[in-house]
């Protein structure tokens, strides 16, 4: 232990503590330039994140919006599918009571002329049901 002591009171102490100094100051340096890296790396994985979490945003947002004109335009058709149902019913119900209170006699059959307007009007109702159908969903404005 006496030898350790008098090699390190000479200028080799001081070389040895110079050696270690430097080296402690490297080491804590190279720390600090690690940490340093660390936390900007970590501070561009949080810009990125935000950045993602705004886009992710407003596809959601975007995504809702659509979900609510679907949900108008089914109950929209909803509504009109109700109406047509009741004209559906209305019509069917006064041709049956047409059939019982006017009923044809036996044999009977339309002429030309009754036969032509039934026809054309049987032309004219399906051309004005596939004429101009309507969007099949309303407009986002």
């Amino acid at each position: 232990m006496s030898r350790l002591l008098a090699l390190l009171a000479g200028w080799k102490g001081y070389a040895a503590l110079g050696l270690l100094s430097g080296l402690l100051a490297a080491g804590a340096a190279s720390y600090a330039t690690a940490l340093t890296y660390r936390l900007t790396i970590s501070h561009m994985h949080r810009e990125e994140a935000e950045t993602d979490a705004r886009s992710i945003e407003a596809a959601l947002a975007q995504f809702v919006a659509q979900a609510r004109r679907v949900q108008t335009a089914t109950e929209n058709l909803a509504d009109v599918q109700g109406g047509l149902e009741r004209r559906f019913t209305d019509i069917s119900r006064n041709f049956q009571d047409a059939i019982k209170s006017h009923p044809l006699p036996s044999g009977c059959k339309p002429d030309d002329g009754r036969m032509r307007a039934l026809v054309q009007a049987v032309a004219a109702a399906n051309t004005a049901a596939v004429a101009e159908p309507g969007p099949a969903m309303p407009d986002a404005d």
